[in-house]
């Protein structure tokens, strides 16, 4: 038999949907426990079989007893005493209490602006809510790089200095990234050679990545029985479609595909995963997510992700549901599937932002122009080249030429301007007057 006090705990239990906890007195005489119909308190409720006001505090997934009252006041501030002892989040305990204290009330809204604060004014540095403190962390090389938590904003700033002057070397990037540089590192200046270099070797980089993830998807297709019938086919422009995938038999079309690639981020203590970066948008595609310092490769159609960042963490359900392990067969299937519409190499260099169809089109007009006089201008499709900045190559009798290409409309006044640059280093301006 339950005590009276345990037994009006077992009624308010299953007033919160919780089974298995009625008393015997409770079945027999029909108690509940009701919210009183001018109680204006958390926590109080009034208990019809004793005519009182019970408080009850509901925390951490368990029901609290707090005592019985003559008046809802008194079980008000039982209430608040209980929560007290078991709440220490001062912004919960503000939002519940029926009697904050000014300090209380001061303390929660300070607490509410700091976790408002996603990010800090300082580079590097953000509110960490599980612990209440300033996080400071460095993003070097493709991987975070903790660096500690801080009860001040400012000393996670330093220590986000710190960190990164023991791990980057270059001055640029102390320059841009560091929150309290010295004279010296605030001073540095880059020539313009110097600024071409480094554009050049990030662009380098990018072009790298792509170029390892496109080969990773053909040496797995090249290992499967599909690969004497299909190939995949790099669109060698700024199309949203990176490849397609089409039949040996017939060319004309293929399945548009958009590869993205990363690799593994392994924190201690947790499990590894894999994160891509915009990864929505890509409807009508087939999304390939290729990972570089493995042999795995996943595939999603594009309409079926709306996220803009992608994490597959391994082991996961999505790992299991996406990862695939016949790469020719499940191209395959995709290339036959009816969710997918296929289309022409043509199509697919037109498939890019307004500016870059610009370019096409006048890629288009241009190789037309030296086919009338014997010169072939095509599009680089070796990997090697994918990794250059040159647009096209002009070929006659066996010889080559690199080019550039440019394109712009004609601006008011008759002249038409064109930036001869492309991916970093100094622009120099090329006009020209009709």
């Amino acid at each position: 038999m339950l005590a009276e006090e345990d037994m009006d705990l077992a009624v308010c239990v299953s007033r919160f949907g919780l089974s298995g906890l009625r008393s015997a007195r409770q079945a027999e005489t029909g108690s509940y426990l009701q919210s009183s119909g001018t109680n204006r308190f958390t926590g109080v409720y009034w208990l019809k079989s004793r005519q009182k006001f019970q408080a009850l505090v509901w925390f951490n997934g368990k029901v609290h007893y707090a005592g019985v009252f003559e008046n809802a006041t008194e079980a008000a501030f039982a209430f608040d005493a209980k929560l007290r002892v078991f709440c220490k989040d001062p912004v919960r305990r503000k939002k519940s209490l029926n009697f904050p204290t000014q300090q209380e009330v001061a303390f929660s809204r300070a607490k509410q602006a700091e976790s408002r604060r996603s990010t800090s004014k300082f580079n590097g540095v953000s509110w960490h809510k599980e612990a209440q403190r300033f996080m400071a962390r460095v993003w070097f090389q493709d991987r975070p790089h903790f660096a500690g938590l801080f009860s001040n904003e400012t000393a996670a700033a330093c220590a986000f200095d710190a960190k990164l002057r023991g791990m980057c070397k270059d001055p640029v990037r102390l320059k841009r990234s560091l929150n309290f540089p010295t004279q010296q590192e605030a001073s540095h200046r880059e020539s313009l050679l110097d600024i071409r270099a480094r554009s050049m070797r990030t662009y380098s980089q990018s072009r790298t990545k792509e170029v390892d993830s496109f080969q990773r998807l053909q040496d797995r297709l090249s290992t499967s029985k599909q690969a004497s019938d299909f190939e995949i086919v790099h669109i060698p422009s700024q199309s949203r479609v990176d490849a397609l995938f089409q039949s040996l038999k017939s060319k004309s079309e293929g399945l548009p595909l958009q590869l993205k690639s990363s690799s593994c981020y392994n924190r201690s203590g947790r499990a590894s995963f894999y994160s891509f970066g915009s990864t929505n948008g890509y409807d009508g595609m087939l999304l390939v997510l290729i990972a570089l310092d493995r042999d795995m490769i996943w595939m999603v159609p594009g309409k079926d992700v709306s996220q803009t960042c992608l994490k597959i963490i391994l082991g996961s359900q999505r790992d299991r549901a996406w990862r695939v392990e016949e790469v020719g067969l499940a191209l395959t299937d995709y290339f036959r599937s009816a969710s997918f519409a296929h289309v022409s190499f043509q199509n697919a260099l037109l498939q890019c932002g307004q500016r870059h169809i610009v370019e096409e089109q006048s890629h288009a007009q241009l190789a037309s122009v030296f086919a009338l006089v014997g010169l072939q201008l095509a599009r680089p499709v070796d990997l090697m080249s994918m990794m250059s900045t040159v647009d096209s190559t002009l070929r006659l009798d066996g010889q080559g030429w690199r080019v550039q290409e440019k394109a712009t409309h004609r601006l008011a006044g008759g002249e038409y301007r064109a930036n001869l640059w492309k991916h970093g280093g100094s622009a120099r301006i090329c006009k020209s007057r009709l």
